[in-house]
């Protein structure tokens, strides 16, 4: 048992677990949630408007409207309502500790991820 005891950091010991965030590192510095929300934005964006443009192309353009760029239009519009519903309540989420948006967002949520999950593998 000594070498358990000292493989304990004695910080995390004393550590107020009483608070919502714990000894969670990174949602008590807050340059760490600043990079965290960030990242989580450019993510969104670039998403967002990247899958945009995909579809934007291949619906108005008659030459890249093949059986595979159909397909890949189909992931996109997937990709876009993953952008949509669940990258900017994810970064709210981990950051709060739970879920302050209502039962309802929650079902639409966690319908809208199965059906985009079994959409990316039943297409395949």
């Amino acid at each position: 048992m000594d070498g358990l005891d000292d493989a304990v950091d004695p910080e995390l010991l004393d550590a107020d677990l009483s608070s919502p965030l714990g000894n969670d590192v990174m949602m008590t510095s807050n340059w760490l949630r600043a990079v965290f929300v960030v990242l989580y934005s450019v993510i969104f964006v670039v998403g967002l408007s990247g899958n945009s443009l995909v579809v934007y192309v291949v619906s108005r353009n008659a030459a890249m409207r093949t059986i595979t760029n159909i397909f890949i239009a189909n992931l996109a519009v997937a990709d876009i309502m993953m952008c949509l519903l669940a990258v900017p309540l994810t970064p709210a989420v981990i950051m709060l500790r739970s879920w302050p948006f209502g039962e309802v967002r929650l079902r639409v949520l966690s319908y809208s991820m199965q059906c985009n999950f079994t959409d990316c593998f039943a297409n395949k």
